[in-house]
């Protein structure tokens, strides 16, 4: 009986979340080795009200020394906090819950540099994705780097049309 109460939590915890009100608050990301970790937070208000105005960055650090970020790089946030910090601290990806056609999905960071990869680029269509309230979910899990340990080569996917890697 609490297996299949658990079994049916799952997929609408993830659906309420993907349904929530972007927040803007900064956040931080701790690397799966707690050596490193990134935090975003609003770089530059531009003389503006709204946060989704704003300018933001991101700055990773190595936690055994907090004084200075290794890197830090503009972020493009959209209101939701997380992400996924490489081990070795060089990369930093976030991605989108939301399924779009015609924006990006996936944000990789690194050192003054952002990639970012669409629904095309992924080989994602929108047909047969589960729906919300407001949006298509095409995620199963949020991804990770890989290898794990080591200098990591590939962030992996896994989304609702199958497994997908882009080659850092």
């Amino acid at each position: 009986m609490y297996r299949l109460f658990a079994a049916l939590l799952i997929p609408v915890s993830l659906t309420a979340f993907a349904d929530s009100p972007p927040s803007y608050s900064p956040f931080e990301v701790k690397s799966e080795n707690s050596k490193f970790v990134a935090k975003v937070d609003v770089a530059n208000r531009m003389g503006k009200p709204s946060p989704w105005d704003w300018k933001y960055n991101i700055k990773v650090f190595d936690v055994a020394r907090m004084s200075k970020p290794l890197w830090e790089s503009g972020y493009k946030f959209d209101g939701y906090g997380g992400g996924t910090l490489s081990n070795d601290g060089r990369f930093f990806a976030y991605v989108s819950f939301w399924f779009f056609e015609d924006r990006p999905i996936v944000y990789l960071y690194k050192k003054g540099i952002t990639k970012t990869y669409s629904a095309h680029d992924l080989r994602i269509s929108s047909k047969g994705l589960r729906e919300t309230v407001s949006h298509k979910l095409w995620l199963k899990d949020g991804g990770g780097f890989w290898p794990a340990s080591g200098m990591p080569i590939k962030f992996i996917i896994n989304t609702e049309q199958g497994e997908r890697s882009i080659d850092l």
